[in-house]
C-alpha cells in the first residue's frame, strides 16, 4: 500500500483550500492535508509532525505571515523540504523573489491542474537533493577521519602535488620541522629551510615522478631544534586518471634505534663468533634438517673430520654410535615437534678412525630460529675411571656381603650433633650426664642411621632384610649394648678412631647373643662421625659352651631320677601331682599349674599346683556345673599350641592362661602382684593325643631354664599318662565306638570290612551283616573319577592320613555327602594291619555352601554392574560438563561473532538439558528403588504428547543425520482421553523412543496404541534397529544393564532408562514387555489401566486452563537467591508477566524486606543461603506474615527433603533446573486470592 503524502498547507481562504483538495484528488494523490492559517501554527505543526511538502499562499492576507521571511526560515531549517507557492497571480519579479527566498516552484490558483505535476517534480528534486546532502556529509566525515588517522600515526605522512610542492601533511611531519600544518600545506619544500636531508627529500620525489614507480631511501633528517635522525622515506606515485591530477604519497619512518640495534647485533654476533671459536669445548649448530651449519675447531679434533667436510655437507648424526642413534633421533623429533626432551645426556661418538668416545652433550634451542646449539664434552677418561671404581666397589661389596663376620656401617652424626648441643649447654662430663638422665641414652642411640650391612649381620640377629632391621632395631638392643654404645660414642667424640667392647644382644627370637664389637671411624669421616664401620664377632658359642655342659649333666641326672619315679605311678592323680612337683623342683621360684584336658567339654581341669601361696586366687574359676572342680574353657589357639607338645610362651600372660577371662588392667595387676615375668604352657601329648597341660608362671629374677629339659620332663609324664589312660580307654572303646555320632568303618589290609558302628548302618541303610566281608566300594556313587580313589589308596598305603569328602550312594539310591578321615593301623614292625575310616554326614552343609556360593556370585555380579554403571555415569556426566565448560569459556574469553555465540549458547543449553535429564533419571531410579515414587494422575492428552515427542525427536534424528522415519499412528482406538500421570507417561514413551533412535541406523520408528482390552490400554514403540536376542529380554530391564556390555561404550547411556520405565509402568499399575530378534528390530509394549479422563472429570469437575503468560503487572515478587546467575534466569523467565521482581541475597535481608515492603505478594525462597538457610528464613517470614505465599527453590528432591520444606511452612516447592510453565502454574494458584 502506497504511503500517504503529508502536505502542510498555509492558506487563509477555505474556498482555496477546497479547490486544492479537489486538484489533489483529481491528480490521484493519496495524501493527508494539514491546513494552518498562520506562521506560528505552521512552525508548531512542523515541530510536532514531519511534512513531505509545503504549499503556501503568497498573499499577505494570512495573519502574521511574511511569505519571504517564512520561505527563508524553511530553507534554513528544512533545506530538503520542498515548498511550492500557490497564488492568484504572479509576475516575473515576484516569481524570481519566491525562488530566491527558498521556494522550489509556484502554481497559479487559476491553473491548479499543474499542482500535481509540480508536486511530483518537487518530490523528485527533494530525493536527489537528499542524496547529494548525504554524499557531502559522508565525504566530509571520511575526510575528517582520514585526517584524524594521519595525525595519530607515529610516522611522518605528507602528500605532494609535485616534487617540490606540499599539499597535505600530518601532525608528526609538521612537529618535526617546527611548523604548523597551515604553514606547510600548499607551500614549497623550501619552507623547510636548509636543514639536513631536505634536498634528498626533493631528489627522491623527483626520482619517483620520473620513474613512475615507488622509491625508498634511508635519509638523515634534522628538524628544527632536533638531533639528526635516520628515516626510511618512501614515495608512492598515485595516478587517479580522469578524476584528478597525479600526486605523491610520502611516508617517513624513524629507524634510528633500529639501525643502532642492528649495529649492536652485528657486534654481538662477531663477539659470539669469537667466543664460539674459543670455548675450549666442541660446539656445533644445526637446524631441523640436522645438517651442520657451523662448528669450531674442537669439533674437528673430536670427530676427526675437517670443518669444510662438516659445514653444510654432513648431518650431525653421521658420527653417532648406531646403538645410540634411535635415542638421539627420538629426542631430535621431540624437539622438532615442540615436545619435551632432555637438554643434556650422554651418548657414544664414532671417531673417523673407528674409535668410540663417550660424550656428554648439552643442547640449547633458539626459540625464534629453532637452531640447535650443541656442546660436546669428551668424558671417555671419566667413564674409564668410573668403570674402575665400579669394579673396585663390586669387589668390596662382594667381600663384605660374603664375609662370615657381621659388618654394618652406621652414621653417628645425629648422635654427635646431640653431644655438640649438650656441650653448648655447658655439659662437660657426658658420662655423668647420661647416668643422671638414662632416658637420653636411648634417644641418642635412636639418632644412628644405618648406611650398609652384610648378610652375616642379618643372620646373626635372625633378620631377613634391612627393612626388617629398621623396624625391629630396638628389639635387639639390651641395656648392656646401650651402655657400650654410649661409652664408644664418647670415646670417638673425644678423638679416638677405634673402640672395642664385649657385650650382650638379643635376637629377634628372644635368644641372647654374646659378641665382641669393634668400631672404626672411616678415614675422612673422623670429624662428623658420619661413617663408622662396626664389626661384630659372635662369641655366644664359646661363652655358653662351658655353662651348657654343666647344666646338661645336672639335667640329665634329674631326668633319670624322675623317669624311675614315673614308672612306679599307676593313677592319673598321682602322675599330675608328680609332674607339678618335678617341674617346680627343676625351675625353682615359679608357680606350676598342672591340668588334665576334658576333650568332651573342651575344658582344662586343674589337678595339682606348686608354688602358689594364695590358693584363693583360683576360687573364681570353680563352676557349679562341676562341683569342687576348677575348670577353664579352652580357646582354639591355645588348644592348638598345647597339641604341639612343645613349650609355648603365652604372650598375653594371665589373659591367655585364663582363656581371656582375666584381661586388661586386671591381668596386669595380677602379674605384678605375683611378680610374674613370663608365662609358658606345654601340653601332655603322646601319639597325637592331648591329655592335659603344664603352665609355668616364671617369676622375675628366677634362673633361666632350658626348654628341651622341661619338654623331656613333660614328655615322660605324657607317656605315663598315655599308658594309664589307655588302660581305661580300652575298656570303654567298644562302647564308645558303638555309640559314636559319626560312622566308623574298619577294614583289613585288603579293604574288606571287618567292623561298622550303628551310625554307619543308620546312615547308609545297610545292616551289619550285609556289609561284613564287603568292600566300601558298595557305597560308590560313580561321581568321582578313578584317579580320586587311586590317590586315596596311595595316601593311606604310605602311612599318611587321608582326609576328604565323598559323594556316596545309600542302599536306596539316595546321594549323600561325607567328610572322611581314613588312616592305617600298624603293628610294631610297621606293617599295616587295618584301615580305620571315620566319616561325618555333611549333606546339609554342602547344600548351604552351594546356596552361599550362588549368593556370592550374584553379589559379585551386582558389584560389577555397579562398577560399570559408575564408570558409565562418570562418562555421561563429564561429556555434557566438558561441552558446557568449554563453550562457556569460548563465549566469555574469546571474541566471537553473534552467529557463533548463538550456536555455542544452543550447545550449552542442550548439554544442560542432557545433564538435567541424567540427574532426573538417577533420582527417579532412587525413588523407584526405595518405593517412594508418587504418581500424580490427571487428564492426559495422549495424542498431543505423542506429537510433541515426534517433533522433539525428529530434530534429534536430523541432528544425528540418520535416514530414519518417525511415525505416530492414530490414537482413535482410545474412545476417550486417558486419566494418568502425564509426566511419567511422557517419560516412559521418551525413554522407549530414545532407545529406538539410539539403536536404529535406518528405517522407521512407529508409535501408537492398541484397542482397550480387559480394562488396560496398550502402547507400543516399534523400530527397525539392531534387535535383541530372546535370552536378553529380561536382562535389559535390570538396573545398570544393557543387552551387551559393549553397548554402553558404543551407544552411550547409563543403563537406567528401561529399568526406570519398567518401575514407572509397574507403579502406575501396568506392565512392560517386548518382541524382538537380532537384525529384525524390536517392539516395546507397555500397558496401563484405562481410566477414561472424561468419566473422572464428570465426577470431579474440569480445571480451567491456565493462560500461557499471565499479566501480573499489579504484583510484586521477592526472590531470595545468593547466586546471581540463578536470579537472572528467574527474572528472565518471569519477564513477560510484567511482575515487579525484587532480589535479596541472604535470608535476613528477605525477612527485613518482607517486614518493610507491604507490596510483596509472594516469595521465591532458595533453600540454601549464606547467612541462614532458606527454611529458617521462611519460618521467620511466616511468623510475621502467615498469609504470605512462599515457594521453595531447591535442588533436593528426596521425600525427606520435601518433608523439611513443608515443616518449615513453605506453601509449595519448585525443583532446579526450573521449568517456567510449571512455576507460572504454581504462582497462579496462590495469586488467585488477590484477584
Amino acid at each position: 500500500m502506497t504511503r500517504k503524502l503529508h502536505i502542510l498547507l498555509i492558506e487563509d481562504d477555505p474556498l482555496a483550500v477546497e479547490l486544492i483538495r479537489k486538484s489533489l484528488d483529481k491528480a490521484g494523490w493519496h495524501y493527508a492535508l494539514n491546513w494552518v492559517r498562520s506562521a506560528e501554527k505552521m512552525r508548531e505543526s512542523l515541530a510536532r509532525e514531519a511534512a513531505d511538502i509545503v504549499l503556501t499562499d503568497y498573499s499577505y492576507s494570512v495573519p502574521g505571515y511574511d511569505v519571504r521571511e517564512e520561505l527563508e526560515w524553511l530553507s534554513a531549517h528544512f533545506p530538503d523540504l520542498p515548498v511550492i507557492v500557490v497564488t492568484e497571480t504572479v509576475d516575473e519579479a515576484t516569481a524570481a523573489t519566491c525562488l530566491n527566498n527558498g521556494a522550489w516552484d509556484y502554481v497559479l490558483k487559476s491553473n491548479l491542474n499543474r499542482l500535481g505535476p509540480a508536486i511530483f517534480q518537487a518530490l523528485a528534486r527533494r530525493d536527489e537533493k537528499r542524496k547529494q546532502i548525504g554524499m557531502e556529509v559522508r565525504f566530509r566525515k571520511k575526510a575528517e577521519e582520514h585526517q584524524l588517522l594521519l595525525d595519530h600515526i607515529d610516522m611522518h605522512v605528507w602528500f605532494q602535488s609535485s616534487p617540490h610542492r606540499l599539499e597535505t601533511v600530518n601532525r608528526a611531519f609538521a612537529g618535526f620541522w617546527g611548523k604548523s600544518k597551515e604553514e606547510l600545506e600548499g607551500a614549497s619544500l623550501k619552507v623547510l629551510g636548509q636543514h639536513e636531508g631536505v634536498q634528498e627529500l626533493a631528489a627522491g620525489a623527483q626520482e619517483t615522478v620520473e620513474s613512475g614507480h615507488d622509491c625508498e631511501k634511508d635519509i638523515w633528517l634534522t628538524g628544527k631544534g632536533k638531533r639528526s635522525r635516520l628515516f626510511r622515506v618512501k614515495w608512492t606515485p598515485v595516478h587517479p586518471g580522469t578524476s584528478g591530477d597525479d600526486y605523491l604519497i610520502c611516508t617517513a619512518r624513524d629507524i634510528t634505534e633500529l639501525r643502532e640495534q642492528q649495529l649492536a647485533l652485528e657486534r654481538m654476533e662477531e663477539k659470539c663468533r669469537r667466543i664460539f671459536e674459543n670455548t675450549g669445548t666442541a660446539t656445533l649448530s644445526f637446524f631441523d634438517n640436522m645438517i651442520i651449519r657451523m662448528c669450531n675447531h674442537d669439533v674437528e679434533q673430536l670427530t676427526g673430520y675437517k670443518r669444510e667436510e662438516l659445514i653444510g655437507k654432513m648431518k650431525w648424526d653421521a658420527f653417532i654410535h648406531p646403538d645410540d642413534l634411535p635415542m638421539m633421533s627420538k629426542y631430535h623429533r621431540d624437539r622438532t615437534q615442540g615436545k619435551e626432551a632432555p637438554s643434556s645426556y650422554e651418548f657414544r661418538l664414532l671417531h673417523r678412525d673407528g674409535s668410540v668416545k663417550h660424550i656428554f652433550m648439552q643442547v640449547a634451542v633458539d626459540p625464534e630460529t629453532r637452531e640447535r646449539i650443541v656442546s660436546l664434552a669428551d668424558i671417555t677418561p671419566i667413564k674409564e675411571y668410573q668403570k674402575q671404581l665400579l669394579n673396585q666397589e663390586a669387589e668390596l661389596k662382594a667381600m663384605l656381603e660374603y664375609s662370615p663376620v657381621a659388618h654394618i656401617y652406621e652414621d653417628f652424626s645425629g648422635s654427635k650433633t646431640m653431644l655438640d648441643e649438650l656441650a653448648r649447654q655447658g655439659v662437660t662430663d657426658f658420662r655423668e650426664y647420661f647416668e643422671q638422665h638414662p632416658e637420653k641414652k636411648l634417644e641418642c642411640r635412636g639418632k644412628v642411621k644405618i648406611m650398609n650391612l652384610n648378610r652375616a649381620f642379618l643372620d646373626l640377629f635372625g633378620l631377613t632384610n634391612r627393612e626388617e632391621l629398621e623396624k625391629r632395631y630396638l628389639e635387639i638392643i639390651t641395656p648392656d649394648s646401650v651402655r657400650m654404645f654410649m661409652e664408644g660414642l664418647i670415646q670417638l667424640y673425644e678423638g679416638s678412631h677405634y673402640f672395642e667392647k664385649q657385650t650382650r644382644y638379643i635376637k629377634t627370637d628372644g635368644s641372647e647373643v654374646y659378641a665382641k664389637t669393634q668400631w672404626l671411624t672411616i678415614p675422612g669421616h673422623e670429624r662428623e662421625l658420619d661413617l663408622v664401620a662396626v664389626t661384630i664377632y659372635d662369641m655366644t658359642a664359646q661363652i655358653l659352651a662351658s655353662e651348657q655342659e654343666k647344666e646338661y649333666q645336672k639335667n640329665l641326672k634329674f631326668l633319670s631320677d624322675t623317669a624311675l619315679d614315673v614308672l612306679e605311678i599307676d593313677t592319673e592323680d598321682d602322675l599330675y601331682r608328680h609332674a607339678a612337683k618335678s617341674i617346680h623342683s627343676l625351675l625353682g621360684d615359679c608357680i606350676v599349674l598342672v591340668s588334665s584336658y576334658d576333650a568332651k567339654e573342651n575344658h582344662l581341669v586343674l589337678r595339682s599346683y606348686e608354688g602358689l601361696k594364695e590358693p584363693g586366687l583360683l576360687e573364681p574359676f570353680r563352676t557349679g556345673q562341676f562341683p569342687g572342680e576348677i575348670r577353664l574353657p579352652v580357646v582354639e589357639p591355645y588348644l592348638q599350641d598345647m597339641k604341639t607338645g612343645r613349650l609355648k610362651k603365652l604372650d598375653q600372660g594371665i589373659t591367655d592362661l585364663t582363656m581371656k577371662q582375666v584381661r586388661g588392667k586386671e591381668s596386669d595387676e595380677l602379674m605384678e602382684r605375683l611378680n610374674i615375668e613370663e608365662v609358658y604352657g606345654m601340653g601332655f601329648v603322646w601319639g597325637g593325643s592331648l591329655y592335659g597341660c603344664a603352665t609355668i608362671l616364671h617369676r622375675r629374677g628366677n634362673r633361666r631354664f632350658r626348654p628341651e629339659i622341661l619338654e623331656a620332663l613333660v614328655k615322660q609324664t605324657s607317656i605315663a599318662l598315655q599308658r594309664v589312660i589307655a588302660q581305661k580307654q580300652i575298656k570303654t572303646l567298644s562302647e564308645a565306638v558303638s555309640h559314636s555320632p559319626v560312622s566308623v568303618l574298619i577294614t583289613d589290609p585288603n579293604g574288606e570290612i571287618e567292623y561298622v558302628n550303628p551310625r554307619f548302618c543308620q546312615l547308609t541303610g545297610y545292616s551289619y551283616d550285609e556289609v561284613m566281608g564287603k568292600k566300601p566300594a558298595i557305597l560308590k556313587s560313580g561321581e568321582h573319577p578313578e584317579e580320586f580313589y587311586a590317590n586315596l589308596w596311595d595316601t593311606i598305603l604310605s602311612g599318611k592320613e587321608w582326609r576328604g569328602e565323598f559323594l556316596n550312594r545309600k542302599k536306596n539310591g539316595e546321594f549323600f555327602w561325607e567328610l572322611a578321615s581314613i588312616s592305617s593301623v600298624r603293628n610294631k614292625k610297621g606293617e599295616i594291619t587295618h584301615f580305620v575310616s571315620v566319616k561325618e554326614d555333611i549333606t546339609e552343609r554342602k547344600m548351604m555352601e552351594e546356596e552361599l556360593r550362588s549368593a556370592k556370585e550374584k553379589a559379585e555380579e551386582s558389584d560389577q554392574l555397579k562398577t560399570a554403571f559408575l564408570a558409565n555415569l562418570s562418562h555421561e556426566i563429564r561429556t555434557p560438563m566438558n561441552a558446557i565448560s568449554g563453550f562457556s569459556e569460548l563465549i566469555s574469553n574469546f571474541d566471537i561473532d553473534d552467529e557463533a555465540r548463538k550456536e555455542y549458547t544452543s550447545i550449552i543449553k542442550n548439554n544442560v538439558n542432557l545433564l538435567s535429564a541424567l540427574i532426573d533419571d538417577i533420582i527417579d531410579f532412587s525413588k523407584l528403588e526405595s518405593g517412594i515414587m508418587s504418581i500424580d494422575s490427571m487428564e492426559c492428552d495422549v495424542t498431543s504428547i505423542m506429537n510433541e515427542l515426534k517433533i522433539s525427536y525428529l530434530h534429534e534424528i536430523r541432528k544425528l543425520e540418520k535416514p530414519v522415519e518417525l511415525i505416530v499412528h492414530d490414537t482413535s482406538c482410545m474412545k476417550k482421553g486417558l486419566y494418568t500421570d502425564p509426566l511419567r507417561f511422557r517419560q516412559i514413551l521418551s525413554n522407549l523412543i530414545g532407545n529406538a533412535i539410539k539403536f536404529t541406523d535406518e528405517g522407521s520408528i512407529e508409535i501408537g496404541c492398541l484397542p482397550e482390552e480387559k480394562g488396560m490400554i496398550t502402547f507400543y514403540v516399534k523400530d527397525t534397529g539392531i534387535g535383541i536376542s530372546e535370552d536378553k529380554f529380561n536382562l535389559i530391564f535390570e538396573r545398570f544393564r544393557q543387552a551387551d556390555g559393549s553397548t554402553t561404550r558404543k551407544y552411550g547411556g547409563t543403563g537406567l532408562g528401561l529399568a526406570i520405565s519398567r518401575g514407572l509402568v509397574e507403579v502406575m499399575g501396568g506392565r512392560i514387555w517386548l518382541e524382538s530378534s537380532p537384525g529384525q528390530g524390536s517392539t516395546f509394549y507397555f500397558s496401563l489401566p484405562y481410566e477414561p479422563a472424561s468419566d473422572i472429570q464428570a465426577a470431579g469437575g474440569r480445571k480451567e486452563p491456565l493462560a500461557e503468560v499471565p499479566d501480573w503487572s499489579n504484583f510484586t515478587f521477592l526472590v531470595a537467591e545468593d547466586n546471581e546467575s540463578n536470579f537472572l534466569v528467574l527474572k528472565a523467565g518471569l519477564k513477560d508477566t510484567h511482575a515487579t521482581i525484587l532480589w535479596v541475597k541472604t535470608g535476613q535481608n528477605a525477612i527485613d524486606l518482607c517486614r518493610d515492603n507491604e507490596d510483596i505478594s509472594l516469595v521465591l525462597m532458595d533453600v540454601q543461603l549464606p547467612d541462614m538457610d532458606g527454611l529458617e528464613a521462611t519460618r521467620a517470614i511466616k511468623s510475621a506474615h502467615p498469609g504470605m505465599p512462599v515457594i521453595a527453590q531447591t535442588a533436593y528432591t528426596m521425600p525427606e527433603d520435601m518433608e523439611r520444606i513443608r515443616n518449615a511452612g513453605c506453601d509449595d516447592h519448585i525443583s532446579k533446573p526450573i521449568q517456567f510453565k510449571l512455576l507460572i502454574r504454581k504462582i497462579e494458584k496462590f495469586l488467585a486470592k488477590f484477584a
